[in-house]
């Protein structure tokens, strides 16, 4: 395990070497063209997307499990749009779980390494030695509240998290407002607004839109699984 954990540590820093070389190819070639047209650059309106995964090793094949992770980054940082990777791995005796940070330059090549036979092998041999299925969380805006299990799931379509964000915004915000009524209902505009969006937002995140996602996943996620 030893001689593992050294060769991830030195993928993570060749991965984040690239991703500032590649940051700085970007910016020159934003500027040469802001120049010439006084436009931007195609780079710059794309929107990077960042993917985080945490998956949980088997305690009994740990060294076969960074042996595979290993060979997954390796292989990821070779796919097109790729911006860099960061493994996260857990401290000394405690649990076996590990988080990857994995961001690409646009929604559509992050897309194309979830649907690549690539991925597919790699998933597939990391998945050997792991102890669950790993949870990917897509995060661009609104996405960053649709988690799945499912491995390399694309987060669902924009209309489908606009109308599930809705359906658990209107009880939330209903709730409060009539809650808080008795407390707030003499007070200026703004001190109502400020209290209620916040309760909403914590409400949202922390306790109502797991489960919304969760009880609307068959709906959610239709047609969207991938390995």
């Amino acid at each position: 395990m030893s001689a593992e954990r050294p060769r991830l540590r030195e993928i993570s820093r060749a991965a984040r070497r690239r991703a500032r070389r590649q940051a700085a190819a970007r910016r020159r070639s934003s500027a040469l063209v802001s120049d010439a047209n006084d436009t931007p650059s195609a780079a710059g309106a794309r929107d990077v997307s960042t993917v985080v995964v945490s998956r949980a090793a088997h305690p009994a094949r740990v060294r076969e499990f960074e042996r595979a992770l290993a060979r997954a980054v390796d292989t990821a940082l070779r796919f097109p749009g790729q911006l860099g990777i960061t493994v996260l791995k857990p401290p000394a005796g405690a649990r076996p779980e590990y988080k990857i940070v994995i961001k690409f330059d646009s929604q559509a090549n992050r897309d194309r390494w979830y649907a690549s036979e690539e991925s597919r092998q790699v998933f597939a041999h990391i998945a050997q030695h792991e102890s669950r299925p790993p949870r990917f969380e897509m995060r661009t805006g609104l996405e960053s509240w649709f988690e799945t299990d499912l491995a390399g799931a694309s987060p669902p379509p924009r209309h489908k998290i606009a109308l599930a964000t809705w359906l658990a915004a209107f009880p939330v915000i209903t709730f409060w407002s009539v809650l808080s009524w008795p407390l707030l209902g003499d007070a200026p505009l703004a001190v109502r607004a400020f209290v209620l969006s916040g309760l909403m937002t914590f409400s949202l995140a922390y306790v109502v839109m797991p489960r919304i996602t969760r009880w609307l996943a068959g709906w959610l996620f239709a047609e969207r699984g991938g390995s």
